[in-house]
């Protein structure tokens, strides 16, 4: 593969998520709502800011590896506060769900 057919199957199969991390994912849904972290990094705790509101909405924190590491379920509003609890330092993935449906995701640090 060329530099030019390379160059472009990229620019055709990535998106740029919401916190700026370019990912792979050619079949994510388009985000239907903006998720802003903060602070992230984080070690003790962070926030999620939505640009508009959810209901009974489900936040799962998976590994690099996929596995979920916690599940928060019957969030409302649009702020949700995360307590790093038990989660080691680390690059996380959260995907926020409403009703079964896709609302975001993005890139979660932990740092010590």
């Amino acid at each position: 593969m060329g530099p030019d057919t390379l160059r472009s199957y990229l620019s055709s199969n990535m998106f740029i998520g919401s916190l700026g991390n370019t990912l792979s994912a050619p079949d994510v849904p388009k985000q239907t709502n903006v998720v802003t972290v903060y602070p992230n990094p984080f070690n003790q705790s962070t926030t999620f800011k939505l640009e508009n509101t959810v209901h009974k909405a489900t936040l799962v924190i998976s590994d690099v590896l996929g596995r979920t590491v916690r599940q928060l379920q019957g969030l409302s509003g649009q702020t949700i506060d995360l307590s790093r609890k038990d989660l080691p330092a680390g690059v996380y993935i959260f995907s926020l769900l409403e009703a079964g449906r896709y609302v975001g995701s993005g890139k979660l640090v932990v740092t010590d």
